[in-house]
């Protein structure tokens, strides 16, 4: 898997089936490399997240004493189906927290050469996380967070709730969708694939779990140290903030900016989710980013 097609990054994919979130991965290929002999999978369930493969002579029964590894890499249990970029393999993991308890630290491998990561949203949050948590153990060169903290921090009241508030239904997949942009015109196709999405089994009651309680259960406030481990981050971080955002407070990116010598902000036009309603200026702004810090 160490073929490459050129020297420039290239990027892998892994969008939140449940919220509005996207999280990317992109890895500096080594110069010089010998040209990759079969097609990227590119995204979840492969380009398009189509479940769709096209290469040709593929297996049709394993030779007798199974296949030959060309290299393996342990990981921790999860769910993810692996995205291929690059010739990188990217796959998300999970291992329990210390405490002993049922909480999960999530991980995106990226193999051996630091990746760039960005994410927007949740996606967003678990970038922040990732590149400072030293227990994730994510090797970043850079990091780009879009309309994300990290954490609880700058959020405004009753957003999670809002975007959680969500019965399948074309309507209802057009309000959500204008909680984060600016402006719908133009994504009716956007919003009919998120409804659709929505449809699948189990997808709907994983987004409507977030708002249900045990009545029964005494509910525990873990302690939250979030943002202190971002005081001790070297890792190049640039935070993202819509312009017109209604699910953070305005001034956020600053903010998160002033807490490392490495970090810097930047205002975009567009809601929540500018990647959506500016997907080619925001695609820019990170491959930009991530040229500075190579």
């Amino acid at each position: 898997m160490r073929g490459m097609q050129s020297c420039r990054p290239h990027v892998a994919t892994f969008f939140g089936r449940f919220l509005p979130a996207f999280l990317v991965a992109i890895v500096a290929p080594a110069l010089g490399a010998s040209p990759a002999v079969a097609e990227d999978w590119p995204e979840y369930r492969g380009k398009g997240r189509r479940g769709v493969w096209t290469e040709t002579g593929i297996l049709e029964e394993f030779p007798p004493g199974g296949l030959t590894f060309t290299w393996r890499v342990p990981i921790h249990d999860g769910y993810a189906g692996p995205a291929v970029a690059g010739g990188r393999v990217f796959v998300l993991d999970a291992r329990r927290a210390g405490n002993g308890g049922m909480r999960m630290i999530e991980r995106v491998l990226a193999l051996d050469d630091p990746a760039f990561f960005a994410g927007s949203s949740f996606g967003a949050e678990l970038v922040a996380r990732g590149v400072a948590e030293p227990q994730w153990g994510w090797n970043a060169r850079a990091a780009v967070a879009i309309t994300g903290t990290g954490g609880r921090l700058y959020r405004a009241p009753g957003g999670i709730e809002r975007l959680s508030d969500y019965t399948p239904s074309p309507e209802a997949a057009r309000r959500l969708t204008a909680m984060l942009v600016h402006s719908t015109d133009g994504l009716d196709e956007h919003i009919q694939r998120r409804f659709e999405i929505s449809m699948a089994p189990g997808h709907w009651e994983a987004l409507s779990a977030l708002g249900l309680r045990n009545p029964s259960a005494e509910r525990v406030a873990r302690p939250e140290d979030w943002p202190e481990p971002l005081l001790d981050c070297d890792v190049p971080i640039l935070w993202v903030e819509g312009a017109d955002d209604p699910l953070l407070e305005q001034g956020w990116a600053a903010k998160m900016a002033e807490l490392g010598d490495s970090f810097s902000s930047v205002v975009v036009p567009g809601g929540h989710e500018p990647n959506i309603e500016h997907p080619a200026d925001t695609g820019r702004l990170i491959r930009e980013f991530f040229d500075s810090c190579a």
